[in-house]
């Protein structure tokens, strides 16, 4: 075979050349392509964005940590504050009344020192109680100072038992009782119920101060509590409630204001006679002992034996003093004297 020129290698390679092609892109392959691209970039957005999210998330939730942390801080601080100067102000007020208090004290110490001072230079007489009463006429006393050269001279007056009777024995004369315990044993008005009380007040009331109407007697409430005051004063409280008086039930009336009892009303057989024996005085404070009888059938009888007469009665029980207990009536008050207690000697 004869060897082909130059020239017709040239257009052999160019021919080759010519058969080998590059492969043709369709457009499939193109929109695949750009699939990838978009899924690979929404993939690196996505954790782009999500890892910017979450530094910010950190850098913020740090920043508001730290913020409520400061803005919590200065509450508690600015409470705690509020509450240590409430604290010092309230213990400064307690401090203030416990020294205005000891101050208050104080001068009424010193009050009733100086008092007492002045009421032992001057001479006169603390008397709080006085048992008895000397039966003496005006005594005059002179007091000199070792300290000082004036004299004082005080005069006190001794009342005289006639005096004290006089003034005051219808406190006991006037006195009366259905119920013989009080002065077989003894009483006080403060230990006494309403019951025993209001009992004790009818006892003292005047017969035109009880209503009755065939078996029905009415009481007013204003009556049984002036009596009430008469007797007992106003330390001792009022209680409107039900009471029996002489075999009487008396109820007490809201609407009418008024106490009501219906029955037969059953009269003591007895009679209570006093003999005063002694008034004594104190301040503020009254002592009367007497002598106290019991009248039944024109007879006298001591109040602890009610079965066996110690003589007929003449209108003097004198002759029976010596067989005859003796009671004591403390009461309380000034110019105006209240039932306080009633001793049995």
């Amino acid at each position: 075979m004869a060897k082909k020129t130059e020239e017709e290698v040239k257009e052999l390679e160019t021919e080759e050349k010519k058969e080998v092609k590059e492969p043709e892109v369709t457009s499939e392959q193109v929109k695949t392509t750009d699939e990838m691209k978009q899924q690979i970039f929404d993939e690196i957005h996505d954790d782009v964005i999500n890892k910017i999210k979450e530094d910010l998330n950190k850098h913020f939730d740090s920043e508001y940590t730290n913020e409520i942390k400061e803005r919590v801080s200065n509450e508690i601080t600015a409470d705690i504050k509020e509450k240590i100067k409430k604290e010092d102000d309230r213990n400064s007020r307690r401090k203030t009344f416990k020294i205005i208090r000891l101050y208050i004290y104080l001068f009424l110490m010193v009050w009733v020192a100086i008092y007492l001072i002045v009421v032992l230079y001057t001479g006169e007489k603390i008397n709080l109680f006085v048992p008895t009463i000397n039966l003496t006429s005006s005594t005059t006393t002179e007091s000199t100072s070792s300290t000082s050269t004036t004299t004082t001279t005080t005069t006190t007056t001794t009342r005289s038992q006639e005096w004290y009777k006089e003034q005051y024995g219808h406190l006991v004369n006037d006195f009366k009782t259905t119920n013989l315990d009080i002065l077989k044993n003894g009483m006080s008005v403060e230990a006494l119920n309403s019951v025993n009380r209001l009992s004790l007040v009818v006892d003292n009331l005047k017969a035109e101060d009880i209503a009755q109407e065939s078996i029905i007697y009415t009481i007013s409430e204003e009556t049984i509590q002036n009596k009430f005051t008469e007797l007992f004063g106003e330390h001792i409280p009022y209680e409107a409630t039900n009471f029996s008086n002489q075999g009487l039930s008396y109820a007490y009336s809201e609407t009418g204001k008024n106490y009501i009892a219906v029955g037969e009303k059953k009269t003591p057989a007895y009679k209570v006679i006093y003999n005063i024996k002694n008034i004594s005085a104190g301040k503020d404070s009254l002592v009367i002992t007497t002598y106290v009888a019991l009248l039944k059938d024109n007879n006298i009888y001591n109040i602890n034996d009610l079965e066996n007469s110690l003589g007929e009665y003449t209108d003097n029980i004198s002759d029976y003093l010596a067989s005859l207990s003796t009671v004591k009536f403390f009461f309380k008050g000034d110019t105006t004297y209240y039932l306080d207690s009633i001793l049995k000697q």
